[in-house]
């Protein structure tokens, strides 16, 4: 479809207008103008492609440390895109982007990982990275994991190698992913009876395993409470998953009674071990009380906790956190990074604190541009309400 020039990009300016506004940031050698510039010179759609000055722009944001041309530069270097291949640089990138939570980096780094493709192959180090891919809401990475937790580490042709040197009851489990994954009853049925065997043991994720098939019906028959038992004991055996998934339970009142103080407690034991999620749902039970005693300081240690791992509304409400604080700069710095994984109320906000100069430089430009960025992904209606909450919560007058 050709681009609207008079509505670029669903922006309500037009192209000529929007290529002004990225080539006045960049004099002003602003970073995501840098990146945002790039990306047109590399598309060749609203400017002549030009693939030199757009790896020249990527450089230069990526040298200020902006996530995203960190990402894509080493994105280009690590698939050797027009002929610029250097793959240690791409992952070397690709690793700068991820120590600042950008989810597609963590899933690049996870990716490279799993291959041995720049990096050590190292199936463990893959899999955290992807998690904390999945955890920042990248669906690749969930999906990703969903596979690798149903079929073993896929294409099976590409990866088996990595298996080879495994041993105990995690080879066995690997085992039982692939033949879980094939058509045929009589291995699905002996995938069923290694998983079993295995978390017989009082193996952790083992027993979540075997949970989860007899929540599916995968491999064998749908069984609820043989499900909510094995959860249970894999809980019970220290898996964090499993921990978080029965603090889950808990609070819902799925398969047991709702309970908002057990749900805490297993989601700390969750949180503990460093799981995300589970970090993020206790930082809630603590900002509303629910469970626990209301403890704001407790909440936003464990919104620190997650965002740092990269779970982006984590991020947010973080930035939301030091922003009723009248810490303008550490919430533009967490909104920043939610706004990296395309989070929109997060530029809403980005776009008040610009517009007042709080937490950063005064910029009408910085603060139309993330307002037109927020556009492309929800209602007027629904930014303002967000701009009217944020005014109000961060004590501003814009």
């Amino acid at each position: 479809m050709k681009e609207d020039e008079e509505n670029f990009r669903g922006l309500g300016i037009s192209k000529q207008q929007y290529l002004g506004l990225l080539f006045t940031l960049c004099q002003q050698g602003d970073a995501e103008g840098q990146y945002l510039l790039g990306e047109l010179f590399e598309e060749g759609k609203a400017i002549e492609r030009d693939m030199e000055e757009a790896l020249a722009l990527y450089r230069l944001s990526s040298e200020q440390g902006f996530a995203k041309a960190q990402h894509r530069l080493g994105f280009i270097y690590f698939m050797g895109r027009v002929g610029a291949q250097n793959v240690p640089e791409g992952v070397q990138l690709m690793r700068r982007a991820a120590e600042q939570g950008f989810a597609m980096s963590l899933f690049g780094l996870g990716m490279a990982h799993l291959a041995g493709r720049g990096a050590e192959r190292n199936v463990e180090l893959a899999l955290d990275y992807l998690r904390r891919a999945a955890a920042g809401g990248y669906e690749a990475a969930a999906k990703m994991l969903a596979g690798i937790d149903q079929e073993g580490v896929h294409p099976q042709e590409v990866y088996a190698a990595m298996f080879e040197d495994a041993d105990g009851p995690d080879a066995r489990l690997k085992q039982a992913y692939r033949l879980s994954a094939s058509a045929d009853a009589g291995e699905q049925r002996e995938a069923f009876r290694i998983v079993r065997e295995v978390a017989e043991t009082g193996h952790g994720k083992g027993c979540f395993l075997l949970a989860c098939m007899y929540r599916d019906g995968r491999c064998t028959e749908r069984n609820e409470r043989e499900f909510a038992d094995w959860l249970y004991r894999a809980a019970e055996a220290g898996f964090a998953e499993a921990q978080d998934y029965m603090g889950d339970l808990y609070a819902a009142g799925e398969c047991v009674e709702q309970d908002a103080a057990a749900a805490a407690y297993w989601r700390s034991l969750a949180a503990e071990q460093g799981l995300a999620r589970a970090q993020f749902s206790l930082a809630q039970q603590y900002g509303s009380g629910s469970g626990v005693a209301k403890d704001p300081q407790q909440m936003m240690l464990w919104l620190l906790r997650a965002a740092e791992q990269g779970h982006t509304e984590a991020q947010f409400r973080l930035g939301l956190g030091y922003a009723s604080g009248e810490d303008y700069r550490k919430a533009a710095e967490w909104f920043s990074e939610a706004v990296a994984q395309q989070y929109w109320p997060a530029m809403v906000c980005l776009a008040v604190l610009y517009a007042a100069g709080k937490g950063v430089p005064l910029s009408r430009e910085k603060a139309e541009l993330y307002n037109r960025m927020a556009a492309e992904h929800a209602a007027e209606e629904e930014r303002l309400a967000w701009f009217d909450y944020f005014v109000a919560l961060a004590h501003l007058s814009v």
